[in-house]
């Protein structure tokens, strides 16, 4: 063997043992990723995760989950799930296995998935700290109410009771499953009022203005609360169903109880009050 076949020799021979090395590091390290999240499983009390981030409208979303410690045979995971505008869209309850691990698929076919946007998956174990929640996106269904519109080309709906004389308020709006019908400003419980025709389940967003509304922290349809509302600033998105017939937004206070009109008339009688009262005092103190 001559000194230039010992050479290509020795070369192979280094490259076949880098090779097995970098094999031998590259299972230990896949080993190390597997064995570190089957410690973090063990340890945290409630993981969950989705078999991918992003669905299409009528797809199934496979969801699995691990608890780290199993109370009892009896105690379920409940889960549920947020839509884009904020409302739940689904919610079920089942018992994790013996082991902790359990799963379930959500499907994304029915009409409370079909919007686009993002859809918040949370789980919970018993104690209210004891909850998880991954995020997942869908696409192929419906537009967001109002994505792609303009101010200008947003519907109003304007109505004038409860206002001062010559005074309108107007409220553009997006609504699917019916047809505003009346707004109106109650200055006794400090809301505002729409009346609407609901002819199918739907959604309404109202673009309410500060200079009518300030302060919404309450959402009623057909006087009772309802949770299926979104409140962000002076926008409220309500999901309802068929046969609705009135939204009303409670607020800290309606501006519109005190128009201009009303206002230069408060002012002036408060004015007035004042100056009657520091007359009263002078005619009260003693002169020599």
């Amino acid at each position: 063997m001559n000194t230039h076949t010992t050479y290509m020799l020795i070369a192979a021979l280094a490259v076949v043992g880098t090779m097995s090395v970098s094999n031998s590091f590259a299972q230990s390290t896949d080993d190390a990723m597997i064995g570190m999240e089957e410690s973090v499983e063990t340890q945290i009390p409630l993981t969950m995760k989705t078999d991918t981030d992003l669905y299409t409208y009528g797809s199934d979303i496979l969801v699995t989950g691990h608890i780290a410690n199993v109370r009892s045979a009896q105690t379920p995971v409940t889960m549920f799930v947020t839509s884009p505008l904020g409302n739940i869209v689904e919610a079920r309850q089942l018992v994790p296995n013996s082991d902790g691990s359990f799963e379930f698929v959500i499907k994304t076919s029915s009409s409370a998935w079909k919007y686009d946007g993002t859809y918040v998956i949370r789980a919970q174990y018993g104690a209210p700290s004891t909850i998880s929640k991954v995020l997942v996106a869908l696409t192929g269904g419906s537009a967001f109410p109002g994505d792609g519109m303009t101010e200008d080309e947003k519907p109003e709906i304007c109505g004038t009771e409860g206002l001062g004389e010559g005074e309108e308020l107007c409220v553009p709006y997006e609504i699917t499953g019916g047809s505003m019908t009346s707004v109106k400003a109650n200055t006794d419980d400090v809301s505002l009022q729409f009346g609407i025709d609901a002819t199918e389940d739907g959604q309404v967003t109202l673009y309410t203005s500060e200079d009518d509304i300030s302060g919404i922290f309450l959402v009623f349809v057909d006087d009772q609360e309802w949770d299926d509302a979104v409140v962000d600033g002076n926008t409220v998105t309500v999901t309802f169903p068929a046969g609705t017939e009135e939204i009303e937004l409670f607020a800290a206070y309606v501006i519109p109880e005190f128009g201009t009109i009303a206002a230069l008339i408060l002012a002036v009688a408060i004015v007035s009050i004042i100056a009657v009262s520091a007359r009263s005092r002078l005619g009260l103190v003693p002169r020599y």
